[in-house]
Order: structure tokens, then sequence, then C-alpha cells
């Protein structure tokens, strides 16, 4: 069979290897329109067909470790209304209940993940405004599980199902508009001007009754916006910033995509950003580009997560402590103030580490050893830090369902029983791999490099795209 016409509805299924009698018998749990066509064995390693080359261990970025959760495509609603630009460039479309109501239905009956509003705009504009029923917000929230996302050419929005409801509560007119701007340089203040220099400015607005919401429930919502990479320019060095009204510039975590041209961020609030670049002046003697944890510890250093071991050193293969562990996810927090008394005799006071481990004992992200000890200066070890990481991202209310069997590691048997279901879940998010294709190493210890690429996924990938 060489072509096939494709019809809507139609499965596809792509077998890697050619005895069928690998396939896996539950990708469609049990659904009698699809049924197994080998034995029922489930098998956890992909290309492991004794007449099939490479095996799991030998793909790159391969997972020898079966599991759940995968990359499927969460189910999404979609509109897409018509909208017209006018003489001042802008394009504004209003969504009308009944519509709005349709779209909700479908996301009832469907379970979507996601509903989406996609403008589809003729030409250029330079400012598109969606209205969209307060009503509708409410019924969102209220009857499905799911976030709403505004797509335009000028950027898009997408806001948590639980936002949705705050939001409408603090709406005094019959409609929420959703606006999407270039900022006219004219309109800025000489020292906002001074800022951004000749980057575009962006202003993002929820507007109800002619006010402005700035309250999304204690959440955060996610923005994207367009950055065109010119030749030589890095990917990495895509920065989004936050302009205040006085001409500040403050730095904000985003993760870019060369494909898609969007650098995305989470925010607790709405208001002008700039997009541009922001080259890192490497002080590390002993990371080099090429060395493949250059751009972890390059992120790691410029989020001011890691310091060096010395103005000129980062010391990559150096071991990792459970006390820079702590200082580490304190600074990602963003060193909120601790209230808790110490209780460990080696955690002494004033020290750079001593609030970190108050502020992660006290919120159940680390534990002591028992005996009134921390382990301050012990080094981690893997299975540790996989459940300080996993015990943060319940901290944070990210989704952490994810899980993977771990057989095909030999190793998997020697985990930690609290610290098996933390590396499950690591490993199923690509956050802890195997130290080779079948060894996990739950008891090795962590170096400075490897949890500088662990920090830099946990971040991109759970922090800025993370489904409470």
């Amino acid at each position: 069979l060489k072509e096939w016409t494709l019809e809507d509805g139609d499965v596809v299924i792509w077998h890697y290897v050619n005895d069928y009698s690998y396939e896996v018998a539950d990708w469609f749990d049990d659904d009698p329109r699809y049924p197994s066509l080998g034995g029922g064995t489930y098998h956890n390693k992909w290309l492991s067909a004794p007449d099939v080359a490479p095996s799991a261990g030998q793909i790159p970025g391969g997972n020898p470790g079966g599991g759940s959760g995968g990359n499927a495509q969460e189910p999404e609603t979609i509109i897409k209304p018509s909208v017209q630009i006018d003489k001042n460039g802008q394009a504004k479309v209003s969504i009308d209940k009944d519509s709005m109501k349709e779209v909700v239905d479908q996301a009832m009956k469907d379970a979507s993940a996601t509903i989406v509003i996609a403008p589809e705009i003729r030409g250029t504009a330079s400012k598109v405004l969606v209205d969209v029923p307060s009503a509708s917000l409410s019924a969102i929230s209220s009857n499905t599980v799911a976030n709403l996302t505004v797509e335009t050419p000028i950027g898009s929005i997408t806001i948590p199902n639980d936002a949705l409801g705050a939001i409408a509560k603090q709406t005094t007119g019959s409609t929420v508009t959703i606006s999407f701007g270039e900022v006219n340089p004219a309109d800025l203040t000489p020292e906002q001007s001074a800022a951004a220099g000749s980057k575009t400015v962006y202003d993002i607005s929820l507007l109800s009754g002619g006010k402005y919401i700035s309250d999304f429930g204690g959440m955060s919502i996610t923005i994207s916006l367009p950055y065109a990479l010119k030749a030589g320019e890095n990917a990495d060095d895509v920065t989004v910033w936050y302009l205040s009204d006085e001409g500040k510039l403050e730095r904000i975590r985003c993760k870019y995509d060369a494909k898609t041209g969007l650098a995305t961020f989470t925010t607790p609030h709405l208001s002008n950003y700039v997009v541009g670049l922001d080259s890192w002046p490497n002080p590390f003697t002993d990371v080099k580009a090429g060395d493949w944890f250059y751009t972890a510890v390059k992120f790691v250093s410029r989020e001011e997560l890691f310091n060096g071991t010395s103005k000129t050193q980062f010391s990559p293969n150096a071991e990792m402590t459970r006390a820079m562990l702590v200082t580490v996810l304190y600074r990602l927090e963003g060193m909120p103030a601790v209230k808790g008394a110490n209780a460990f005799k080696d955690v002494a006071p004033g020290e750079w580490y001593t609030d970190a481990v108050l502020w992660a004992t006290e919120n159940g992200i680390a534990t002591g050893y028992g005996n009134g000890l921390f382990g301050t200066h012990d080094a981690i070890t893997r299975e540790q830090m996989a459940a300080m990481l996993y015990r943060y991202a319940q901290f944070k209310k990210y989704d952490t369902r994810k899980t993977n069997n771990l057989t095909g590691f030999s190793d998997s048997g020697s985990i930690a029983s609290y610290a098996l279901t933390a590396i499950k879940w690591a490993n199923a998010e690509e956050l802890i791999t195997g130290r080779t294709s079948t060894t996990l190493a739950p008891k090795g210890i962590a170096t400075r490099a490897e949890v500088s690429a662990i920090l830099m996924r946990f971040t991109m990938n759970l922090g800025i795209n993370a489904k409470s």
C-alpha cells in the first residue's frame, strides 16, 4: 500500500516493527472497532523486535520506559469568525451569545481541553479586538473543563478555566473585550520609548464596560507574542520584557518556538510587553558552546537560578547538594518571605541556603533525615531530586498525572519507595532520563550540569506550559 486518501475520522497507526505480535494491545482502550492484531502482550520498548534496529536505547531521545500521558493532541473546540480591517487598521469581531452557546455545548460534548477563538483576518491589522459575552465566560468556567484561547496574528492569550470565572465576576458590561495591539511609538512616554528603543511594544488587555480587568483569581495566564528571528540571531536569546509606566524593563521568563515564531510566557497581570534579543555574555571558562550543558547553564545563569562556584567557574561536573537544589527552587519561586522556625541542627542561621531550607520544609517540598538533620551539604541523589521536583510541581498545582512504568530500566527496583511515583512522573515528563539506555541510576549523585538541564526542562515545559 503506497497511497491512501484520508478522510475525516480515519485513524492512522504507524507500525514501528514488522512483526504485528509486538503491537500494543490497549492503544484504543479495548475499543472493539480497533482490535489488537497481536497476542495482547504489552511491550514497553519501542522498536524492540529482534530483527529491527536501532533499539529503544539507541534512538536519540528515546525512552526505554513505557508510560502514559504521551504527546497526544488534546481535544479543542474552535470557532473562526471572519473579520474585516477598518480604516484605522483595527480588526474587531463580536461573537454573539448564540454562537458562543454552540461552542460551549460542543466543548461539553467533546470534553475539550481548550476553546479556541481564531478570527480570520484579511490583511494586516495593527490592533485586534475580540468581544465575548460575559455570560459565556461563566458558562465555560461552570460547564466545561476548557481553557479559553484567543489566537490573532498579533499574539495569543490562554486563560485557564478557573480564571474565567474570576474574570466574569468582575465584568461591568455585557461583554468582555480581549485586545491585542502594537503600541504606536508616539503614545509611549519618553522613558518608555528610551527603554524600548526600536523594539515593538505590545499592549494586551481585558476590558468590560470600559474598565480594565487585572485580577485573574490568583492565577496566571499564558501569552504568545511574535518575533521574526533574523539571520545570525540565536533563538535562545529571544526575550520578553514587561514595560512599566515608568519606563523600566523587567525580564520575563519565556519559551521561543522558532517554527511558529512565537515567544510564550505566563503572567499574573496584563500590560505592555516588549520582545527582542538579550544575548548572554558567558562568564564561565569551563562552559563552552558545543558542551551538551551549554544551553542549560546559559538558562539557569541568565535566570539567576544558579550562581557559579566562582566568578569564572560554573563547575558543571561538581556534585549538587541538597542545599543548592532547595535554593534553586526557592529562587524559582521568587524568594518569598519565610515564617517557620529552624528545626535543623545542620542549617546555620543567616547562610545563603537558610531561608530556602525553611521555605522548602514549610511547604512540604523537602524533608529532613530525622534527628534534627536536613543533610544540608550532602550531595543530592537523582531520586531525592525527583522527589523534590515532584513536590514542587504539586505545590504549584501543575498536572502531575503523567507516569512511566520504568520496567525498561534494569535498576528500577532499587528506587526508594518514597521516590517511586516522583521518578515515574519525572521520566514521563522527560525531566529525568536514563544515565544509559537501560539504567536510571536513582542512587547516583546529580551534577550541577544535570540539574541545570533538568531545571531548564522543568521551567520551560511545565512552568510555562503548566496546566493546573
